[in-house]
């Protein structure tokens, strides 16, 4: 059992549920936020153009469309900002890990993000390059990469393949670096069955080096 897994379990919490509770609460707190953004006398930019998008597609005035959010929850929350795009679930997983090991936020866009490529570790992006990497552990040279992914879809399928992307590059590092550098994929979301982890757990070549911590 892997140091994660025992320190949830001694725990009794849950990656998994500590990411779904605070979505919860997070989309109430954005849907609260447009209410009262509604209200204001010069509405704010995102909200103005998300009410311009809407009655240009449904047909309805700009009025009914702002007079409906200010007074109904669960339509104002169409226009809430999402909190998966908003590295809520990236930041649990993150502080989870920092329970148990000296794990540190890696950067994640520019030239100073650190990506997988051609059996190398790199500071800049090409298009046949891994996503950034998330996390690193100094104390034992490890490289997380982490994902919450929800439901079925073509967006969703297209992380389920960056995450391939990463272990195939992983393999490549692992064949040309001889050294104590692992990697770990951290995947949380109902989207990642036994089916995807057992098809992603078959394309790993060097199992000491290379583990998926999945759905914890």
């Amino acid at each position: 059992m892997s140091k994660l897994k025992e320190y949830l379990q001694e725990n009794k919490i849950s990656i998994q549920e500590l990411i779904e509770n605070k979505i919860q609460l997070k989309i109430k707190e954005n849907t609260l936020k447009v209410m009262e953004d509604a209200k204001q006398d010069i509405i704010p930019v995102y909200l103005d153009k998300k009410i311009k998008n809407e009655s240009h597609k449904k047909g309805y005035s700009y009025q009914d469309i702002l007079n409906l959010i200010k007074i109904n929850e669960m339509y104002a929350s169409f226009f809430a900002k999402d909190p998966i795009k908003q590295n809520l679930a990236e930041n649990i997983q993150l502080e989870v890990l920092q329970n148990i090991t000296n794990v540190k936020k890696l950067i994640q866009h520019g030239k100073k993000s650190i990506r997988l490529y051609d059996g190398d570790i790199i500071t800049k992006s090409n298009k046949v390059s891994t996503k950034s990497l998330d996390f690193y552990d100094e104390d034992n040279e490890t490289y997380y990469y982490c994902k919450y992914t929800k439901d079925e879809g073509g967006a969703q399928d297209n992380q389920f393949r960056d995450v391939v992307i990463f272990i195939q590059e992983c393999n490549k590092y692992c064949e040309k670096n001889n050294n104590s550098v692992k990697f770990i994929a951290l995947l949380n979301g109902n989207y990642y069955n036994e089916k995807k982890i057992n098809l992603l757990n078959s394309l790993i070549i060097y199992k000491e080096r290379i583990i998926i911590e999945n759905n914890i």
